[in-house]
């Protein structure tokens, strides 16, 4: 039997090890491998036997001999990938230019498609180059080419699960959109990344993570940022009435309200973005720019009280503090720490995020068993759909019966895809007074 029939023969019965055997016990070289299936066969031998430098080391061989021929391309790109790219960080920048050399090589040569690498490379380079705490405009330029080596028509559109509590994560198709729009806001092509975060938003047939809201979020900001400040509050009222509870909404509607010259109201939103959860260190920018305008209102002690808590998060992360974090503060609060530091903010932030706000008295109608949804009646008769995530204290308490006070909102009802009155800031009161 031939060389080129047993390599055959062992492929159809994937005896890979023997494979493997035939390829370390030849004596003649590559000069035994005369067809480019010969070497087809043995690179997936090397290869489900995890022997990727060898793979490498074969296909240099197998383009001198076999020029112009792609058959081995895709598998090459799976070698570089746990070779060179698995394993390497990439929100890290020192040493990167060689990674990236190798990355930008199989992009080149590797036509993607169902079964080729090129998702995986570009997905984890991508992960940890936009991950990095500071990006430039190469960064988001490198994302943004790296990702058009992809074939987004061939992802996979249906989420992955998660082993811990069957929990989905966000399928590929959902992160190409995620990726790539960020990587045009962050290039200020703003009219493409609207156009491509309205496809994401049409096309995309189930959201995780809530992927939607970024795109809606940077969809916002690209119209804020063009001067269309109507359309960017209308869409960041939409996520608002979905029930999306994040700091990120408050902040974008915000800027809204300071480009619409209504500063009562972004103070208003600027406290509903404060106190929206206890993780203050996400929003040192946020912060930073808050005490700029609050010294332009004119409220001095409370923009430096801003600027120390910037200050304080950032010791507290073991972040860089600047030179400027630490002007415009007066000695007695450059003093203080964070338990001084916070209650006075905490009142100051509630004072303004609950301006104009009526309450209404009412009684819990309904709990549903698994303790997220209800139903609440006022004083009337009428009854609003509640969530517990809108509530204010321990959930807990929340009981059928209880008397609340609550105020009305709007939220997006996920089954009938329309927005609806609901109550939402629900709390216990203990009598009328």
């Amino acid at each position: 039997m031939s060389l080129h029939e047993q390599l055959k023969e062992l492929n159809s019965a994937k005896q890979f090890e023997e494979i493997c055997a035939l390829y370390d016990s030849s004596s003649t070289g590559d000069a035994v491998w005369a067809s480019e299936w010969d070497y087809v066969y043995l690179m997936l031998g090397l290869y489900k036997q995890k022997r990727y430098r060898d793979c490498l080391d074969l296909y240099k061989k197998f383009v001198v001999k076999f020029p112009g021929n792609d058959k081995l391309d895709s598998k090459m790109g799976w070698c570089v990938y746990h070779l060179f790219v698995k394993s390497y960080d990439f929100s890290v920048r020192e040493a990167e230019e060689e990674a990236r050399k190798k990355v930008e090589y199989v992009l080149k040569k590797v036509k993607d498609g169902k079964y080729a690498p090129i998702w995986s490379i570009v997905n984890h380079v991508t992960k940890g180059i936009l991950g990095r705490q500071k990006k430039n405009q190469e960064d988001y330029s490198q994302c943004s080419w790296y990702l058009e080596c992809v074939d987004r028509s061939s992802l996979k559109r249906e989420g992955y699960i998660l082993a811990e509590g069957g929990r989905q994560a966000p399928s590929d198709y959902e992160l190409w959109f995620c990726k790539k729009t960020k990587c045009l806001e962050g290039l200020g092509a703003y009219s493409e990344c609207i156009r491509l975060c309205d496809e994401g938003l049409a096309t995309i047939p189930t959201f995780h993570s809530n992927i939607d809201i970024w795109l809606q979020r940077r969809k916002a900001n690209c119209l804020l940022r063009m001067g269309k400040i109507e359309e960017a509050g209308y869409v960041a009222a939409e996520i608002l009435s979905s029930g999306f509870n994040n700091w990120v909404a408050y902040d974008m509607l915000y800027d809204v309200a300071l480009a619409e010259g209504k500063p009562e109201e972004a103070m208003k939103y600027a406290g509903c973005c404060a106190l929206a959860d206890p993780q203050h260190s996400m929003r040192v920018n946020f912060y930073k720019k808050y005490a700029a305008f609050l010294d332009i209102r004119g409220l001095s002690r409370e923009a430096m009280l801003h600027r120390r808590l910037v200050v304080l998060l950032k010791e507290e992360k073991d972040w860089r503090i600047k030179f400027e974090d630490l002007q415009g503060i007066s000695d007695e609060i450059k003093a203080w720490g964070i338990k001084e530091v916070m209650p006075e903010l905490r009142r100051f932030w509630e004072k303004h995020r609950d301006q104009g706000k009526v309450y209404v008295f009412g009684k819990i109608a309904k709990v549903f068993p698994e303790k997220r949804h209800g139903w609440v009646q006022d004083e009337k008769g009428q009854e609003y759909f509640f969530r517990f995530m809108d509530a204010k204290g321990s959930p807990d308490c929340l009981q059928a019966c209880n008397n609340v006070l609550f105020i009305g909102g709007k939220r997006m009802d996920p089954k009938y895809k329309v927005v609806k009155e609901n109550a939402v800031e629900v709390k216990l009161r203990s009598n009328r007074g």
